[in-house]
């Protein structure tokens, strides 16, 4: 069973891979991926999502939620937050 990270990052991925796919990103991203590599992914389709770059404040509030729900659950595990940050 996949833990409470696990699901929250690969909803990420997938939502990341949607919205790279959207804005002409193009993304070599596996729910496998690190997290580092996640979250460089991240910024890099936030700024195409963002609306004074021509994005969608859909897409924008969308990715934040995503991103700010796997960030909180590294925040719930310390010993992951120490490799995270």
């Amino acid at each position: 069973m996949a833990s409470a990270i696990d699901l929250a990052k690969r909803a990420l991925v997938t939502l990341l891979k949607t919205l790279a796919a959207a804005y002409g990103t193009v993304l070599t991203l596996t729910r496998d991926s690190p997290d580092a590599t996640v979250r460089s992914a991240c910024r890099k389709v936030s700024r195409k999502a963002h609306q004074d770059h021509g994005g969608d404040l859909e897409h924008q509030k969308s990715l934040n939620a995503a991103y700010e729900a796997w960030f909180s659950k590294h925040v719930a595990c310390p010993h992951i937050l120490r490799k995270f940050v």
